[in-house]
């Protein structure tokens, strides 16, 4: 699941009860928690901001806010909420952090903390590996030479990335692509064949041994997914 979809998924079901009880539940701490009348305004422009998707103009106001009164407690909750929506998890803990220290006694920002904690978790997981990230520029390494023409140059490449990260799907792929392209089609089905376990029923490995013998001659301008067409 990306992180925007984690984010939309977790504001339909923060607030059991439909969508009037969820709008009830935001709009109660704001007139509960907003005595200083110019950060109710940044506030309710933050608010009217994220409504529209402006993210970064929700964040100014929020942050504006925060200028007219340090502590306000749903100041610091829209800035969470703008800067998850900008996919800035570290900065959006530290504000429902804040938010919580001011008070939060709907407990509303304590429930963002904690999925913040999970999203940078979940962000930390998918980050590449220095092993991933060189797999990553051998890959593209190897399509850069099949493109060129160079199979052979490309399956060295190829191969070393497959090595470095056997979860690379594209690395498979052009690795099969050069072998196919020097004559070696029982090799290159074995290589298609062991990317099966990290297809995860995308159907591209089925789709690469059905149409083998047109990667072993078109031109690679395309992607993998194309070639299933």
């Amino acid at each position: 699941m990306s992180w925007w979809r984690a984010v939309r998924s977790f504001v339909r079901d923060a607030v059991p009860g439909g969508p009037k009880r969820r709008l009830a539940a935001a709009v109660v701490p704001i007139e509960a928690t907003l005595p200083h009348p110019a950060a109710a305004a940044h506030v309710a422009a933050a608010w009217q901001a994220l409504r529209r998707g402006d993210q970064a103009g929700g964040e100014m106001a929020a942050l504006e806010a925060l200028e007219a009164d340090p502590s306000d407690l749903m100041a610091c909750f829209v800035l969470g909420q703008a800067r998850l929506l900008q996919g800035r998890f570290e900065s959006a803990r530290e504000a429902f952090e804040q938010a919580v220290e001011a008070g939060d006694p709907f407990g509303l920002a304590s429930a963002w903390r904690r999925r913040t904690d999970e999203l940078i978790a979940e962000q930390a997981e998918l980050r590449p590996t220095p092993s991933g990230r060189q797999a990553m520029e051998l890959e593209r390494a190897a399509r850069a030479a099949l493109r060129r023409g160079d199979p052979r140059s490309a399956e060295p490449l190829a191969r070393e990335a497959v090595a470095l990260d056997p979860t690379d799907l594209l690395a498979h792929y052009y690795l099969g692509v050069a072998l196919l392209r020097t004559a070696r089609r029982a090799e290159a089905l074995l290589v298609f064949e062991a990317a099966r376990e990290y297809d995860q029923d995308m159907g591209l490995v089925d789709g690469w041994l059905a149409c083998a013998d047109r990667l072993a001659e078109a031109p690679q301008d395309e992607e993998p997914g194309d070639d299933t067409h």
